[in-house]
C-alpha cells in the first residue's frame, strides 16, 4: 500500500496550506515600498469607501452587501451578538427564509465561523456560542461558486476583472465498497478536514456510495473547509467585464475587491443572470486563483504584488480627492479589537 506523506510535509511543500504570515512575509519589503509610495502603510484602507466608511479590518460585510443591487443578492439578515432568539425566529419567518441557511460573522475572513445550518435548533446553538454580530443568509444551491476580483480606478469610467477563481467543493466518488471516510482518507486535501468532518458529519462519513456516484462532502466554498481553488482566468473576456461593470458601477465608493458568488451556469455568468453575490470583500481581500495547486509560488507572488500595486495607485488617486487612509494608531486599535473578537 502506498504510504501517504505526513500532513506537516504536505503543508510544507504546498504553499496553499501555509499560514497567512508565512505566505506574505517575503512580500513585506514590497509592501513597505508601496506604503512609502502611497504615503501610508495603511494605504489599502483608502481604496474603497463603502457607505462613507473606511474599508479595513473588521469591515461591515452586511453593510457592504447593502450597497449591491438586490437582484444579485440572496436574502441577508443581520443580528446583534447574543440576539434574543425569538426575534431571530420571527425575522426568518417574516423574510420567508427557509432552512438550510448560512450563518457567519459580520466581520471575519478566510471562512472563519461560516456554517451551513440545517434547522432551527442548530441555528439557536450557533447564536448561543457566538460573541459577534451574525449574518444569516439564504443558502444558494447553485453548483458553481466563483471568486471574481474587480478593479476600477477612480479616474476611469469602466473597470475590469483581473482574477477568477473556480471553487471545487470537497467531494469523493464512490467505489461501491469504501465509506466516505475511507475515500476521503486517500486525499491529502481531505485529510486536513477529517477530524472536523467526523465531528460534524459522522453519518455522511459512514455512508458507502455506489460505484461512480459523486458525493459532495462540503458545500461551503472556503479553502479552510477543503475547497480546491482553481485558476479560471480563462473566463475573463469582454462579456465578463461588461457584467461586472454593471454590477460594480452602482456601488458608491467601490474600486477594488473580490466578489464571492454563485451562478447557475457559466453561460448565465456571461449574460449577467442567475448570479447571487454571497460577499464583497474589499481592500484586504486576496486574489485567490493563486492557490490553484497547479500554480507556482513565483507566479503567485507576482499576482499579489501586481494587485497590491493597483491598490496603491487607487489610494494615491483617492488621496488627491481628500480620501485619506486610517492612521497608524487606528490600525493598531482595529487589529487588537479584531483579535479580541476572533478569540472569543
Amino acid at each position: 500500500m502506498f504510504k501517504q506523506k505526513p500532513l506537516w510535509l504536505v503543508k510544507f511543500l504546498h504553499y496553499e496550506y501555509w499560514g497567512i504570515w508565512t505566505f506574505y512575509l517575503p512580500l513585506l519589503p514590497y509592501l513597505l515600498y508601496l506604503g512609502v509610495k502611497a504615503r501610508s502603510l495603511a494605504f489599502i484602507s483608502a481604496v474603497n469607501r463603502f457607505g462613507g466608511k473606511e474599508d479595513f479590518i473588521g469591515e461591515d460585510k452586511h453593510g457592504i452587501l447593502a450597497e449591491i443591487s438586490p437582484e444579485y443578492l440572496p436574502i441577508n439578515l443581520l443580528f446583534e451578538a447574543h440576539q434574543d432568539f425569538d426575534l431571530v425566529r420571527k425575522a426568518l419567518i417574516d423574510s420567508h427564509l427557509k432552512y438550510p441557511v448560512i450563518a457567519k460573522p459580520n466581520a471575519g475572513e478566510r471562512g472563519f465561523g461560516v456554517v451551513k445550518i440545517a434547522d432551527e435548533a442548530a441555528l439557536k446553538t450557533y447564536f448561543e456560542q457566538s460573541n459577534f454580530e451574525v449574518i444569516v443568509q439564504e443558502f444558494v444551491d447553485f453548483e458553481i461558486e466563483l471568486g471574481v476580483f474587480f478593479i476600477r480606478k477612480p479616474n476611469e469610467t469602466e473597470g475590469k476583472v483581473t482574477s477568477v477563481t473556480l471553487k471545487e467543493f470537497l467531494n469523493v466518488v464512490g467505489d461501491g465498497k469504501s465509506t466516505v471516510r475511507e475515500l476521503l482518507a486517500k486525499s491529502d486535501r481531505a485529510r486536513f478536514q477529517l477530524i472536523r468532518l467526523q465531528n460534524e458529519k459522522p453519518d455522511l462519513l459512514a455512508m458507502i456510495p455506489e460505484s461512480g456516484v459523486k458525493v459532495t462532502v462540503e458545500t461551503i466554498g472556503n479553502h479552510c473547509k477543503g475547497t480546491k481553488f482553481l485558476n479560471a482566468n480563462h473566463l475573463i473576456n469582454n462579456e465578463l467585464n461588461t457584467v461586472f461593470n454593471a454590477i460594480a458601477s452602482p456601488i458608491k465608493g467601490f474600486h477594488y475587491g473580490r466578489f464571492d458568488l454563485r451562478v447557475y451556469s457559466i453561460a448565465d455568468l456571461f449574460e449577467g443572470k442567475n448570479i447571487k453575490i454571497l460577499e464583497l470583500n474589499g481592500g484586504l481581500s486576496e486574489v485567490t486563483h493563486i492557490y490553484d495547486p497547479a500554480e507556482n509560488l513565483f507566479n503567485a507572488y507576482r499576482a499579489v504584488a501586481w494587485h497590491w500595486n493597483q491598490g496603491a495607485e487607487i489610494a494615491i488617486l483617492n488621496r488627491e480627492k481628500g480620501i485619506l487612509p486610517v492612521s497608524f494608531s487606528e490600525v493598531v486599535s482595529r487589529i487588537r479589537q479584531h483579535q479580541k473578537e476572533q478569540a472569543q
